[in-house]
């Protein structure tokens, strides 16, 4: 509970910053693709929580990396921040609960969609315009591949699901086939 505490007070921190200095969007920005690069290199994470390392070494690295964010001193400081306070293993659920609250701010949801096969853009943007009229609202769509499900489609939305697709189908004719069984004996 603690941690979850701390997680939402940093991410509403510096959430509330960004749109108080009209900068939500360049944030937003930013802050994906350092969630981006921290999911693809877990190196970096380690190296800046580390408690063997000194702070000085952290602040020159953090500094080093974002030289390029001199505009958004902000997020540099924000970085900074979390290695004195010695949660910066806790960077990517902040960084993904900010991206919730700008999201939600902005009339933004993010979707997922789940197919065996790869989509083309064409279907994907057809999907997500499908979403956007049903929800009324921008839509973020995550494409993954999932073979099990063999043909058709899963898409989750919030704690929506819509689902049409095989490997459904077939769980539920077996279930059904069960509980026909299970009546007649």
């Amino acid at each position: 509970m603690f941690v979850k505490s701390n997680i939402d007070a940093y991410a509403k921190a510096i959430f509330e910053l960004a749109s108080e200095q009209n900068n939500l969007a360049i944030t937003i920005q930013t802050l994906q693709s350092i969630l981006d690069a921290c999911e693809q290199n877990q190196n970096f994470i380690n190296f800046l929580s580390n408690p063997s390392i000194s702070q000085n070494q952290k602040f020159l690295l953090i500094e080093h990396t974002f030289s390029d964010l001199i505009a958004l001193e902000t997020i540099i400081n924000f970085l900074k921040i979390l290695v004195i306070r010695r949660v910066f293993y806790l960077i990517k659920p902040i960084i993904k609960t900010f991206l919730k609250y700008a999201n939600n701010s902005l009339g933004i949801k993010d979707a997922t969609i789940y197919t065996a096969y790869e989509l083309n853009q064409q279907r994907l943007d057809s999907f997500k315009n499908y979403l956007a009229k049903k929800y009324h609202c921008q839509i973020n769509l995550k494409h993954i591949i999932l073979p099990d499900l063999i043909s058709g489609f899963r898409i989750e939305i919030d704690s929506d699901v819509i689902e049409h697709n095989l490997a459904t189908d077939i769980d539920k004719l077996a279930k059904s086939i069960l509980k026909t069984r299970s009546i007649n004996e």
